[in-house]
């Protein structure tokens, strides 16, 4: 089972704007270590950061959501991980295309920020940082940070989106 670390993609939040407190990192993260979760499936696992929830997503399990709400500001921070299934030998830039271009024919005012080479708990990682109009609203955009590695059979997609 692949552990992996959502500690990188939350963090991306702060840049955002999505904290506003003295401490926006224990604000967001809340104080205190984190506790391990397990996917039901057996395919990876994490370290949740504690007042975070998290669960297989209802109707596809190909997804797993993680998310805090901070109760004093309205605002709800979420990650969600996506495991895709790949044929073998499908490189990490492979499918970081294949998921850009499903993107653009899919989200409404795909506006494409940042692109850039990471390292996800010892894999290489593509991360992209875009923005789009949520819902087709022309003045409610997202903002959103996705990271894509690979390992194995398995695509690991870790994706934090905040509306602004």
């Amino acid at each position: 089972m692949r552990r992996l670390s959502i500690a990188f993609a939350l963090s991306l939040a702060l840049a955002s704007g999505l904290a506003h407190a003295e401490n926006p990192w224990e604000d967001l993260m809340g104080p205190g270590d984190p506790r391990p979760w397990s996917d039901p499936r057996g395919r990876f696992a994490l370290e949740l950061p504690v007042g975070w929830s998290g669960g297989l997503r209802k109707g596809d399990e190909n997804f797993a959501d993680f998310w805090r709400t901070q109760p004093e500001l309205g605002q709800r921070a979420r990650v969600s991980v996506e495991v895709r299934t790949l044929p073998p030998g499908v490189a990490v830039a492979h499918i970081a295309q294949r998921l850009e271009e499903e993107s653009r024919a899919r989200l409404r005012g795909y506006a494409l920020y940042a692109r850039d080479r990471r390292e996800v708990s010892g894999v290489p990682a593509i991360r992209r940082h875009f923005a789009h109009r949520l819902h087709g609203n022309a003045e409610l955009d997202a903002e959103v940070d996705e990271v894509v590695l690979v390992t194995g059979a398995r695509a690991f997609v870790l994706t934090l989106e905040n509306a602004h």
